[in-house]
């Protein structure tokens, strides 16, 4: 089942609701939007607030068969723990369809099994042809940045096969996230609260991204 979010201090699904607490990754044009599920007066942490959710079964807030982690600390991007709450029907993680963005929003790619033994769609853009923006010779600029994710895995998965240098960890992650928020619902914190990435994951991700096929662009 899709997750759900609970947002204390916050009772409307407005995109500037989820960008204030560093979700805005989750929104993408395209896609179907959030909404909220339920309003309540105290929430996973006792303070009043909503529930958030995309699926049509969202059930609300029910603490009593539902498992509610906090969000950590970002001291980098100043953004304070349990600014929202992850909320898992029966504890158990969301499949991959689950989690999936409408069929617009989404690029095409292969699988790879991420750390919790389910297949993830990774887009590869160095294989398959981009569509071309829409004044008909540049890519979008939501393309662009996959091209470059991919580029950027491409050149770690490289140095490491030639000299052994090492994947630094947190560019490797926040890479694989840029790549798997393309198909699917996620951020990092998301990620982590899921238990999706660990090192091998993210070396997977990053070679399935990195295709060495040449990119194509259709200019004609």
């Amino acid at each position: 089942m899709h997750y759900q979010l609970f947002l204390p201090g916050r009772f409307r699904a407005e995109a500037e609701n989820l960008v204030d607490v560093g979700l805005g990754g989750l929104l993408r044009a395209g896609d179907r939007p959030p909404r909220v599920v339920e309003t309540i007066a105290a929430g996973p942490d006792g303070k009043p607030g909503s529930i958030i959710g995309w699926a049509d079964d969202d059930g609300g807030f029910r603490p009593d068969r539902q498992t509610w982690s906090p969000s950590e600390p970002d001291p980098e991007r100043r953004l304070q723990p349990g600014r929202f709450w992850l909320g898992l029907e029966g504890g158990f993680l969301p499949w991959p369809h689950e989690l999936q963005r409408s069929p617009a929003a989404c690029m095409a790619g292969s699988a790879v099994e991420l750390a919790d033994g389910r297949l993830w769609t990774v887009p590869q853009p160095m294989r398959h042809r981009l569509r071309l923006g829409v004044d008909g010779r540049t890519m979008s600029r939501r393309e662009m940045r996959v091209w470059c994710v991919a580029r950027w895995a491409m050149k770690a998965i490289t140095r490491e096969t030639a000299d052994g240098t090492p994947i630094p960890l947190r560019d490797g992650a926040a890479c694989c996230v840029d790549l798997l928020a393309v198909n699917y619902r996620l951020t990092l914190e998301i990620c982590l609260l899921c238990g999706l990435l660990d090192r091998d994951s993210m070396r997977r991700v990053l070679v399935k991204a990195a295709d060495s096929a040449e990119l194509e662009l259709n200019l004609n």
